[in-house]
C-alpha cells in the first residue's frame, strides 16, 4: 500500500483491498463448543488488518482513494492455503479457483470511492448483488 497510494493520489483516486479471514470476526464470550486451538496469533492479525484497514478508509477517502476488506467466507484451496501442509515430494495440485473472492474483488473495484471502509466477504456478497 506504501508504494501505491502515491501513484493512487496521482491519478486521484484508487482502490485498495486488503484480504482477511473469518478468523478476524469476534467470537464473543465463552464457552466455545467448537473451540479451535491455535488461532488466536492469526485471528488477531486479522482483526487487526480490518481496524487498520477502516482507520486508512478515513485518512484516504478525501483523496478518493477505497480501502476495504474481503473475506473468503471458508477455506479456499489454493497453492498459499496448503503450502504449509503440503508434501514436498508428492504435492498435492488439486486447488480450488477462487471464483467468488475474484466476483466480490471486482464488484468493488467497480463502487466509486467513496465505497470505502467495508468489511465484506465473498460469498454473501456475491449473492447479495447477484453476481454472475
Amino acid at each position: 500500500m506504501r508504494e501505491a497510494i502515491p501513484h493512487m493520489r496521482k491519478n486521484g483516486e484508487g482502490h485498495i483491498i486488503n484480504v482477511s479471514s473469518r478468523a478476524g470476526v469476534f467470537p464473543g464470550p465463552g464457552p466455545y463448543p467448537e473451540a479451535r486451538k491455535g488461532g488466536a496469533f492469526y485471528g488477531m492479525i486479522k482483526a487487526g488488518l480490518e481496524r487498520f484497514s477502516q482507520g486508512l478508509a478515513m485518512e484516504l477517502q478525501d483523496d478518493k482513494i477505497a480501502v476495504n476488506v474481503l473475506s473468503p467466507q471458508g477455506r479456499i484451496k489454493t497453492p498459499g492455503n496448503v503450502f504449509a501442509t503440503n508434501d514436498p515430494n508428492n504435492p498435492d495440485l488439486d486447488f480450488e479457483p477462487a471464483t467468488a473472492m475474484a466476483k466480490g474483488a471486482r464488484w468493488i473495484c467497480e463502487q466509486g470511492p467513496t465505497f470505502t471502509g467495508h468489511i465484506l466477504f465473498d460469498e454473501d456478497l456475491a449473492k447479495e448483488k447477484g453476481l454472475p
